[in-house]
């Protein structure tokens, strides 16, 4: 069996592969990267070949990530998180769970070990227990309790789409009644409306998605409105369609 060391060269090459993920324009991503196309085009080549598989195909001379692409980027962009924050002597992991934080320090993010669930028993550990006995079901009668409170995302594409928005949803309270129940079928970056915090989201989104997992963070972000601090529990959820496909649910507790 082969055993490929890592090229010299992989920060460059997973930034690159990264960039042109981000844009899916080659000459945006050479902007961005200060890279020439040839090089640019390179990286990516020979990321490919280490992997075994293509990230990306060309569709009406238009970048697209393959299945495989979309898979290795959640990692990439955090090993390239890791290896920026160790050049400053931060750490975005502490004993194998992630915190993550703006750069405007309006949101941040701090993973929690599953067992927290059982340590500090609230509303979070009772939608856990739900999500587990519908086996991530959606339409499960085990989650009717929590749907006010649940809001659920599946992939369509390059986005991530809103099919779920409780009324009740620290979401919803975020963006409005109006807002929210307008919000079904539109886009992550629609509903957040560019705010930072929404490629973290997506990053979650698709790390839950690709991995079949759960995962339980505490939240803390600025209220665009109020400039107030909030902060909460944030269970995140594989979620199952009737058609086989998934998505994520979160399902949120917030700290009086």
């Amino acid at each position: 069996m082969t055993v490929h060391q890592p090229p010299n060269l992989l920060f460059e090459m997973l930034r690159s592969f990264v960039e042109l993920a981000n844009t899916l324009n080659l000459s945006r991503a050479t902007e961005v990267t200060g890279l020439t196309r040839q090089t640019l085009k390179r990286h990516i080549s020979n990321l490919e070949e280490l992997r075994g598989a293509p990230l990306f195909e060309l569709v009406d001379r238009r970048y697209v990530l393959t299945s495989e692409g979309e898979a290795a980027l959640p990692e990439a962009k955090a090993l390239l998180e890791r290896s920026v924050a160790w050049v400053r002597a931060e750490d975005p992991w502490v004993d194998g769970l992630q915190k993550v934080e703006s750069a405007d320090g309006h949101y941040s993010s701090r993973q929690l070990p599953l067992r927290a669930l059982w340590e500090n028993e609230g509303s979070c550990t009772e939608a856990y227990d739900a999500w587990s006995a519908a086996r991530g079901v959606l339409g499960h009668k085990a989650l009717d309790r929590f749907r006010a409170r649940l809001v659920v995302f599946r992939p369509l594409g390059e986005e991530w789409v809103c099919v779920w928005l409780g009324a009740q949803s620290v979401l919803a309270g975020l963006i409005g009644e109006v807002r929210a129940a307008s919000s079904v079928g539109m886009s992550l970056g629609q509903i957040l409306d560019g705010c930072a915090e929404g490629d973290f989201v997506e990053d979650l989104f698709s790390s839950v998605n690709s991995a079949s997992d759960v995962r339980l963070d505490r939240v803390r972000l600025r209220v665009k409105s109020s400039g107030e601090s909030l902060e909460f529990m944030r269970l995140a959820m594989l979620i199952r369609f009737p058609d086989g496909s998934t998505g994520v649910g979160t399902f949120s507790e917030v700290h009086q």
